[in-house]
């Protein structure tokens, strides 16, 4: 059996916040949990939804004037990889993007997120994060 690996931060926010949500329909155990924000990203609801006539869903556009709040979740490497599949990124429905979290517990984190592919809708050389 090899050794356990180094835990990662993940930045929620949307439904992912809800820690409900990330342990229970995700199966996500995380470790810790603390507020965060991201400055530089806004959010927006211009993902279409899963279901027909469902609500839009939560994502991220660059914004250097904004700031978007969120949760940090200590999750193993294995954990965020089910994220992202959870989160369609094996699909292209959104590909992983490093952001700045400022933890709002503790010192600034680097940390990951998932992120939409940039649509027509998104300024060029303005990526999206969703979670």
């Amino acid at each position: 059996m090899g050794a356990p690996s180094s835990p990662v931060w993940y930045f929620a926010y949307g439904s992912n916040m809800e820690t409900a949500t990330l342990r229970d329909r995700r199966g996500i155990p995380f470790s810790r949990a603390l507020p965060a924000r991201v400055p530089g990203w806004r959010i927006v609801f211009d993902k279409p939804p899963v279901v027909p006539g469902g609500a839009a869903v939560a994502n991220l556009v660059a914004d250097p004037a904004a700031v978007v709040f969120g949760v940090l979740y200590e999750i193993t490497p294995e954990d965020l990889a089910h994220v992202e599949l959870s989160e369609g990124v094996l699909i292209g429905s959104y590909h992983r993007v490093e952001v700045q979290a400022e933890s709002l517990a503790a010192p600034v984190f680097a940390t990951t997120a998932a992120s939409s592919p940039p649509t027509s809708a998104t300024p060029r050389g303005s990526p999206a994060i969703a979670t």
